[in-house]
């Protein structure tokens, strides 16, 4: 199956339901699939295997996206807070065009025609990460990998053309585009009004599923507990469970969250799910069931190798890195991808340590800054936390951990009885010697490469 023919049975089948609700008005399967096929004609003459499309959140940019689809290139979605010299370079390393201009006049019927010449083995999706090396990569994706996972995804989550999602990641990210994907393919509404972090337009607008990352689902808490709260694990006394009664499904990723947040999600209600993915496995590879169970997404292997690191292949594994026109597998002889993520199995889950590549020696001593950071997070006041290398004169590198306060300053006090907890549950090499405020940062995840050469410049006096 190609995009276009996911669309045009879906469009068929749920032909005057409402697929995009958005600010400028809704849009329905049929009336989204005819604006697909009137732009399509300008993509099929584009020269280029790839084309950068911004990823705006409005009806235009999903027909636009949709469009580059199914014409059978790449479409490589961009955050339009990108700066152009940043954009330029970017489309010059990986070979990616911009966006043609719009062209009107050619018949619907020669789009069809051409589009149903698409192939299913076509690359069809370009992601940007930067993982955790902060070297770019744009992953390759074909139609079948994306549509493994969002099958899988789609059963797992229970839904159906009465199901209402809420766009509450970016569509440059691959949980965003997941998001669109699902809906799609369930026949149901996906919602482009309001911010996950509200509980009032959760409710409002009926939100039965979304996605979100620890820090806006403690920012959802914050706003349930009372906006002088200020403490995310503190709900607001006599809410009863739940408080957003159409929420049935919130997957919670990229990356670790508070246990001490999850229980306060638990006490309202909150239908959390914590999930595992990666750009390479189309989004979703190991998600909670309703027991708390991690299930494999879709058909998808996974095994530890010797030194820990979690790899997988399968139905939902990317292509392969994008350069310059050329495509990297990025397997190894036995087709096996290997995340760079550490992991272990524990009553029959997998749990994630952390990055290879956060990894660093002090005194001999590996040092897995994901394993401070969780035990950073369950500290009084501390709501985000990160951890990076900072030189010292006789270990070579010491922790130095950022944190961002819900309430407070970041007193020597407090950091004297931070180190005092600490102690308690970590040996003493893994105890930060000097903590700084987490820099106000663009985006839902911390960068942090920017974190580690922004740590050399503080006074540490190490």
């Amino acid at each position: 199956m190609t995009p276009l023919e996911l669309l045009a049975e879906t469009a068929q089948r749920s032909s005057h339901h409402t697929f995009l609700q958005t600010d400028e008005g809704c849009c329905s399967y049929s009336e989204f699939y005819g604006r697909v096929t009137e732009r399509l004609p300008s993509m099929l003459r584009a020269d280029a295997d790839a084309v950068a499309v911004p990823a705006t959140r409005t009806i235009e940019g999903l027909v636009d996206m949709f469009a580059v689809l199914a014409s059978g290139k790449m479409c490589v979605p961009i955050d339009t807070a990108l700066p152009s010299a940043r954009l330029t370079e970017i489309c010059k390393a990986f070979d990616v065009h911009p966006m043609p201009d719009r062209a009107i006049g050619d018949a619907v019927s020669k789009a069809l025609g051409a589009g149903s010449m698409v192939r299913g083995n076509t690359l069809v999706l370009g992601i940007m990460t930067s993982g955790s090396s902060g070297v770019p990569k744009l992953v390759a994706h074909r139609f079948q990998s994306l549509m493994a996972n969002v099958r899988a995804s789609v059963a797992m989550a229970a839904m159906t053309e009465h199901s209402r999602t809420l766009l509450s990641l970016p569509l440059y990210h691959i949980g965003g585009f997941a998001q669109v994907l699902r809906a799609l393919h369930s026949g149901s509404s996906l919602v482009m009004q309001g911010r996950v972090e509200d509980p009032v337009a959760l409710d409002k607008h009926k939100i039965t599923h979304c996605s979100m990352v620890a820090t806006q689902l403690q920012r959802l808490l914050n706003v349930l507990a009372g906006a002088d709260s200020g403490d995310s694990r503190h709900v607001q006394p006599g809410l009863r469970a739940p408080v957003l009664p159409h929420l049935r499904h919130v997957l919670l990723g990229g990356g670790p969250c508070a246990e001490e947040t999850l229980q306060a999600a638990k006490q309202v209600g909150i239908p959390v799910r914590v999930t595992y993915g990666l750009s390479e496995t189309a989004s979703q590879l190991v998600t909670q069931d309703d027991q708390g169970v991690g299930q494999i997404v879709g058909a998808t292997e996974l095994q530890l190798a010797d030194n820990g690191e979690i790899c997988v292949r399968g139905d939902t594994l990317f292509a392969g890195y994008w350069r310059a026109g050329k495509l990297d597998s990025a397997r190894d002889a036995e087709g096996w991808f290997h995340t760079r993520d550490l992991g272990v199995w524990r009553g029959g889950c997998i749990r994630i340590l952390g990055r290879l590549d956060n990894q660093f020696i002090s005194g001999g001593k590996n040092i897995q800054p994901e394993e401070i950071e969780r035990h950073l997070v369950s500290l009084p006041s501390v709501s985000i936390a990160v951890v990076v290398p900072v030189p010292h004169r006789e270990f070579g590198e010491v922790p130095l951990a950022f944190v961002d306060l819900a309430e407070g300053q970041l007193t020597q006090a407090l950091q004297r009885d931070w180190v005092e907890r600490l102690k308690q549950v970590l040996p003493g090499y893994l105890v930060p010697r000097c903590f700084a405020r987490l820099p106000t940062q663009r985006g839902l995840k911390m960068q942090r490469d920017a974190l580690k050469i922004h740590a050399r410049s503080l006074d540490t006096n190490l």
